[in-house]
This record gives structure tokens, sequence and C-alpha cells, in this order.
């Protein structure tokens, strides 16, 4: 079960970027360019801690991101992101971020915001040699504070929830919640494996290190 989950995970891995030590509420008219700031020579470290079954810390990663250059790639004018799995083109259209991977080979949302918690934004909904695999992302919480390793926020929160089944029947294999400070973006991230009965493991923590905003 946990192998699956973690296939979900790299499926849906999206890049995440930055924050600022500012604790200051976020207007009610805030806008998704408030959270996810796209503007070329932003950087970002993060760093990524593994647990085993025990809920021991198995491995640290270190993980950077920067926005390197703008440009326009598909016909959408946007940034082109550095990531540990290689470079991704991103771009605002509307209350949305979108990545595309590189050769354009996999389009995903990122973000929407605003967005109502009636809201479910669909990442991956396919069947594969019999299963099926859904994922999907909802905003939790519009004003939640965080505090890492680069400082306390003021966040938004996002939950996604991995599921996979076979013949109609779908389980939740693992939830992700991300959560996003307001000016400058990516805080932290939890990754828990789902049991059933609800029993829960953490798999991963990311949570953000240092930063430069522009």
């Amino acid at each position: 079960m946990k192998q699956t989950a973690s296939v979900l995970l790299l499926l849906s891995c999206m890049a995440y970027c930055g924050c600022d030590s500012s604790t200051s509420v976020a207007p009610s008219s805030s806008k998704i360019q408030a959270y996810f700031p796209l503007q070329v020579g932003n950087q970002w470290t993060s760093q990524r801690s593994w647990y085993d079954d025990s809920g021991n810390v198995d491995r640290l990663d270190t993980i950077s991101n920067s926005v390197e250059s703008a440009g326009i790639a598909y016909g959408k004018s946007g940034f082109y992101l550095s990531d540990p799995n290689g470079q991704i083109f991103a771009y605002y259209s509307g209350n949305d971020v979108i990545r595309i991977d590189p050769g354009g080979s996999r389009i995903f949302y990122k973000l929407r915001y605003p967005m109502s918690p009636s809201e479910e934004i669909v990442l991956i909904d396919s069947t594969v040699n019999g299963g099926h695999f859904r994922s999907a992302i909802r905003l939790i919480s519009d004003s939640v504070s965080v505090t890492v390793p680069a400082g306390t926020f003021n966040c938004i929160a996002y939950r996604t929830a991995y599921l996979y089944g076979e013949h109609g029947v779908l389980d939740t294999t693992s939830i992700s919640n991300y959560y996003l400070g307001y000016g400058v973006g990516f805080v932290k991230d939890e990754t828990y494996f789902c049991w059933p009965f609800g029993k829960k493991d953490l798999m991963t923590k990311t949570e953000l290190m240092s930063y430069v905003v522009k």
C-alpha cells in the first residue's frame, strides 16, 4: 500500500515555491500571484524529511527551486522554473497557476486562488491495468499560522487526496497538506500514508529553510 501511495505522490508532485518571514494578514482581495510569486531571480531552499515505518527520520534531502527566466512556450507567456526533476514551465491563467512539464508531456494545475471550499481540482483520474488512480486538491484554510526554520507565516492551506481502487471502489492511500505564505509562496508540506480505519503515518515533511524573493 505504501508503494502505491508513493507512486501517486510522484505522479502528482509539484514544485511549490517560497515564503517570507512576514506574519501580516492577507488582504481579502488577494490573488494567486500573491501566493505563487513568479519573478526572475526568486529562489527557495527547502529541506525534505523522509520517515520510516517507526516514525523516525530515514533521510534528509535539500531541495532548491528558482525562477530562471521568462518566456513564451506552448503559446503561453510564463516562466521557466528549476526543479529537482528538471526544468518546468509555469504561467498564470485567471485564478490559476498551471504547470507544463519538459517537452509539454504533462499539464497540471498547480494552484487556484481565490477558491471556494466546495471546489475541487482533479489532478489525475485514470485507469491503468484495471486499477483506478485519482487525485484532487481542495482549499482547506484561508488563514493558518505556520512556523518553519525560515520563520512564521500567515498561510493558506490546501489538501490533495490520492486514491486508488479496483472494481469501482476507491480508497484514500495518502494525503498531502500544502501551506503557502502571503506574498511569497510555499512554506511547508506534509504527506501521510493512510491506513484503513483512519490511521495515518507521516511519510515526508518539507519545510522552507531560506529564500530570496524580489
